[in-house]
């Protein structure tokens, strides 16, 4: 039955799906003038890319991150592209800590760290390079989820922490506190 098929296993459907994402095109610049002045104001390599929202657009952190989960099983297939997804994304950390959704540094100041984006990252790290991920990312992941309060943010972290074999009771009791009786959190209704 095709129920108990795993993914990547034999199915041709699976196989096209992998080699789609492992080639998806991403916006790449190649001005050298605008590297440079990226590089100089806020410390960016703009060269780096990772995964679009939409195919030949630029490198957010939540695409790249689902997307080198989505190939951790075959990475031989894109190892190139993956090695180079690890730099995008320890080159987009914000300062402190984590990641927003995909620019550690703009021309107004420093944009904080988000929930989402920072546990996508960070598993994706742990997944390819486990000595990238900082003790200041967990941090600023327990304290921007637990400052967001939201169910998904909370969600998020204790997935993130508790893969690292982090504690995140503290999180999930919040999360399980915004649980209604019939399962959604606040006034969802999925």
């Amino acid at each position: 039955s095709r129920r108990g098929r795993a993914v990547g296993r034999g199915c041709a459907r699976d196989f096209r799906g992998r080699d789609w994402l492992a080639a998806v095109p991403v916006y790449r610049e190649t001005d050298d003038a605008l590297v440079q002045g990226f590089n100089q104001t806020l410390h960016l390599d703009v060269r780096l890319a990772g995964w679009p929202w939409i195919p030949a657009e630029a490198s957010w952190i939540q695409p790249t991150g689902l997307a080198m989960l989505a190939l951790r099983l075959t990475p031989g297939l894109a190892k190139a592209r993956l090695e180079e997804a690890v730099r995008y994304l320890e080159n987009r950390r914000v300062p402190g800590g984590g990641w927003n959704v995909g620019n550690p540094a703009m021309f107004e100041g420093v944009p904080p760290a988000y929930p989402t984006p920072t546990t996508l990252a960070l598993l994706a790290l742990n997944a390819f390079s486990p000595a990238s991920i900082l003790l200041d990312d967990l941090i600023i992941l327990s304290q921007s989820a637990a400052n967001d309060g939201g169910s998904k943010a909370l969600a998020w972290a204790v997935l993130g922490l508790r893969s690292m074999g982090q504690n995140s009771a503290d999180l999930q009791n919040n999360l399980l506190a915004a649980q209604q009786k019939h399962g959604s959190c606040e006034s969802s209704p999925f």
